[in-house]
């Protein structure tokens, strides 16, 4: 990159100040326009100086550095520098601290004693959602706005008018317009009432940043799209209509995205069909709706709604894969061994009318409870279910083989009423049938990134990097603190050694802690152009092609599909390489920024749905099982996933402290241990839907308090 070169040239330390017609001559190859494009955006993101005498400099060797605000307070704030791994914190004046706002880009000069504020670069938020309330300051009253966002620790008041409407308890959406007073409030939106049915998702929804609104050309570009397909329309398409093809997913999906075949051939092998939804026929690139989709990067799946990156009528209609209708679709058909080798495979532009739709527990029914009723509805589609699932068990062999990492930690499925109030909480099974589906989609991911890497195109992957060395050492040690003393070899294979690790866990709960901890030690899956293959799925090439409905990344994946390898329309003379590369790194980086953003935002309001499940249980006793420690105080979790936290002070009977060597809690006087999956009865004494945090408190087994403690309380 031109941006990178510079950068590294007025970096050395050989470097003197340069005008741009002198340092662009340093640099072959480059024309002078993309030169001072560069040298422009360099200077856009504060990386250059351009002093009076119009020389070079380079910022970060003039101690200008770009950093990020992660907490507001009264009269400091914390900021975030791209150098420094910890938060710092810098005194602000009040002149300049009323316009700064949490997650702002903000330019500081470093003199090499203390960092000192320059000026607000960018706000990154521009609405912010918070709750109306109303206050009395030395008996007068205010109307004040309170960000939902702790890290801005400070309230706006708000004006007469724009407060006409609202009463204490709404949740609204607002921004701020600077001055030199400081800002001023302007009302955008009024979400609903704190206590109305599914206002606090659709705040969670808002805050997280989430496109929740398509706009009129979307909408307008949607309602043209047609509402069947003629198979006459399409005669250059593989027709598999008459094929036994259908769908299996969980009993609320709407977006049928994919569908599976499967025949034994004579040979004795397999040949496995994985039909994906052709969502680019219709979602044309650089259409409204293609625009939309990348805004939004993916599919959001709550405990109430889902937030969908296309409208309904293309997501859960035309382009969903329902029984009993054709849909085109992108076909990838694979011949697999007995070894669970794809000996050879093929994409086709296809078209095909699914013969059912199964639920994933109809399927679990045939295939792990042999439930006649069940079978005896679905005769047809048995023998092919056998087949996949045995399929499946040899894909996953052949995975286990090559070494691919893999945790089954517990998912919670909470149920919410018909005014969206959490009124039980289940626990998550995969199934055969969960399970052969995710190994098909696997199979045929591996299969399209292994036809675009042979042929050197352009594509973006699905990428997952091996890990530090260091931080698996870090859990071998936890693992010995624990009781498990099976020491990480680095010639042993890591799932070899992960297995091994689980199989010698105690008890469950010690199993799901390890195998969180070892998920935590693993760098995150994002999406790359660079084919550096999957670690966790021992995979050399991944990508994602599966879920085009839900998955920016895939929709790409289907284009260049089409492009380069159905269509045969190789790179010519015309193409630029570096800037696709380019376009497709972009892609990578905020297609991966979305998907943090989505699965943020699930645990965010499954906290809230289990907290505010637990606000009518305070008072109840429940035993739950040691799942953590902080230096505070203790984790502990209920059998149906609930966790909530139990303060050292609340221990009562000593001062326990938690030794992170041993990875367990100690008590200072009586050396009383309490380890990871003891088990423990304890009182719900806190619960708090806003903050989704949960407090438990030990049941008094009736013994006296130590000495140590008495004397300790008494200060």
């Amino acid at each position: 990159m031109i941006k990178d070169k510079i950068l590294k040239y007025i970096e050395k330390k050989s470097y003197l100040a340069l005008d741009a017609k002198t340092l662009f001559s340093k640099f072959e190859e480059i024309t002078f326009d993309d030169f001072n494009h560069a040298l422009k955006e360099l200077e856009d993101d504060y990386l250059i100086i351009i002093n009076k005498k119009n020389k070079i400099l380079s910022a970060k060797k003039n101690g200008i550095v770009v950093g990020e605000v992660t907490g507001v307070r009264s009269d400091f704030i914390f900021v975030k520098l791209e150098d420094i791994e910890r938060d710092i914190r810098m005194q602000v004046n009040n002149s300049e601290m009323k316009n700064i706002r949490f997650l702002d880009k903000i330019l500081i000069k470093d003199d090499g004693k203390e960092y000192k504020f320059e000026k607000i670069i960018a706000h990154k938020i521009s609405n912010i959602v918070g709750e109306y309330k109303v206050t009395v300051q030395n008996g007068k009253k205010e109307s004040v706005l309170v960000p939902d966002n702790k890290n801005f620790q400070v309230s706006y008041d708000i004006s007469k008018d724009d407060s006409a409407n609202l009463v204490p308890g709404h949740k609204v959406v607002f921004t701020l317009i600077d001055s030199q007073k400081g800002p001023s409030v302007k009302l955008i939106k009024i979400i609903g009432h704190k206590n109305d049915p599914g206002v606090d998702i659709e705040t969670k929804v808002i805050e997280s940043g989430a496109p929740t609104i398509f706009d009129e050309l979307t909408l307008k570009e949607v309602e043209g799209l047609p509402s069947s397909v003629k198979k006459e329309d399409f005669p250059d398409r593989l027709d598999l209509t008459d094929k036994l093809i259908f769908t299996i997913d969980g009993a609320d999906a709407k977006d049928l995205d994919d569908a599976v075949d499967c025949y034994k051939l004579d040979n004795g092998n397999f040949k496995l069909g994985v039909h994906i939804s052709d969502v680019t026929h219709y979602a044309t690139e650089n259409s409204a709706l293609d625009i939309e989709a990348e805004k939004r990067g993916t599919s959001i799946y709550l405990t109430d709604r889902v937030v969908p990156m296309y409208p309904h009528k293309l997501s859960n209609d035309i382009c969903s894969l329902n029984p009993n209708v054709n849909r085109l679709t992108m076909t990838c058909y694979m011949e697999i061994n007995k070894k669970g080798e794809i000996l050879s495979h093929s994409i086709h532009e296809s078209i095909i009318n699914s013969k059912k739709r199964f639920t994933y527990k109809e399927v679990n029914e045939i295939l792990e409870n042999n439930n006649e009723h069940v079978i005896s509805k679905n005769e047809e589609f048995v023998p092919m279910l056998r087949d996949l699932q045995e399929l499946s068990h040899i894909l996953r062999k052949r995975r286990d083989d090559r070494g691919q990492i893999e945790l089954d930690i517990p998912e919670s499925k909470i149920i919410l009423d018909d005014t969206g109030y959490p009124i039980d909480i289940e626990i998550r099974t995969r199934g055969e049938g969960e399970k052969l589906i995710e190994d098909c989609m696997i199979a045929a991911n591996e299969s399209v990134a292994e036809s675009i890497s042979l042929l050197k195109l352009p594509s973006l992957y699905r990428t997952h990097d091996t890990p530090d060395p260091e931080k698996i050492e870090y859990f071998s040690k936890i693992a010995k603190a624990m009781g498990i003393k099976l020491r990480y070899n680095q010639t042993m294979p890591l799932n070899t050694y992960l297995s091994s690790v689980l199989s010698l866990a105690k008890n469950e709960i010690q199993k799901e802690v390890l195998a969180t901890l070892f998920l935590r030690s693993l760098p995150k899956a994002i999406y790359s152009p660079s084919n550096a293959g999957h670690f966790g799925l021992a995979s050399k090439n991944y990508t994602h092609f599966t879920a085009p409905i839900r998955r920016y990344p895939d929709t790409l994946i289907h284009r260049i599909l089409k492009k380069y390898i159905i269509n045969q329309e190789y790179l010519n003379d015309d193409f630029n390489e570096e800037l696709f590369l380019e376009k497709l790194k972009l892609h990578g980086e905020t297609t991966s920024m979305q998907e943090r953003r989505a699965i943020q935002l699930e645990r965010d309001v499954d906290d809230m749905k289990k907290a505010e499940y637990m606000e009518n249980k305070i008072g109840e006793t429940y035993t739950g099982k040691v799942s953590g420690f902080i230096d505070k105080g203790i984790f502990l979790r209920l059998p149906n996933t609930v966790e909530g936290f139990i303060n050292f002070n609340d221990l009562g009977d000593d001062y326990y402290k938690f030794n992170k060597d041993r990875f367990l809690v100690e008590g200072v006087m009586s050396k009383k241990t309490i380890k990871i999956g003891d088990s423990m009865k304890i009182v719900v004494i806190g619960a708090s839907k806003e903050s989704g945090k949960i407090d438990f408190k030990p049941v008094s087994d009736g013994k006296k308090k130590s000495k140590y403690n008495k004397k300790r309380r008494r200060r």
